[in-house]
């Protein structure tokens, strides 16, 4: 029962600040981004022509901190890629919420972001310590 206990505050404790994600996951990521992302939001991430906004910076940041990785990983899945939203496979979208952690700086850890929403829920998004 402790056990139990002491995992679940750990969970509760996660942060975008706790290696929550692999290096290898934030690569498939941006291999995704490139793919999917990219045409609309530039290839840097700070936005595109048409209004759409930058994924990293303040901009980002500003937006995110304070919400959850989950809030994060569903407003992505459900509305994105514009011209398919929730098109992509659970997985994809769990890798390029990844990647978007990694080019805001966030470290990287050694196991990955998950994909199911209670887990990512319990991931806060704070500012880069």
């Amino acid at each position: 029962m402790r056990a139990l206990i002491l995992c679940l505050t750990v969970i509760a404790e996660s942060t975008t600040n706790s290696g929550i994600y692999t290096k290898e996951q934030a690569l498939r990521g941006e291999r995704s981004y490139g793919e999917s992302c990219a045409r609309c939001h530039g290839a840097n991430l700070m936005g595109g022509e048409g209004g759409s906004p930058a994924l990293t910076g303040e901009e980002f940041l500003s937006r995110w901190t304070g919400k959850s990785a989950g809030d994060l990983f569903e407003g992505t899945r459900k509305t994105m890629p514009t011209d398919d939203p929730a098109g992509l496979p659970r997985q994809q979208y769990a890798d390029l919420v990844a990647y978007l952690f990694q080019a805001n700086g966030f470290p990287a850890g050694d196991r990955e972001l998950p994909r199911d929403l209670p887990a990512l829920n319990q991931i806060r998004i704070e500012k880069k310590k």
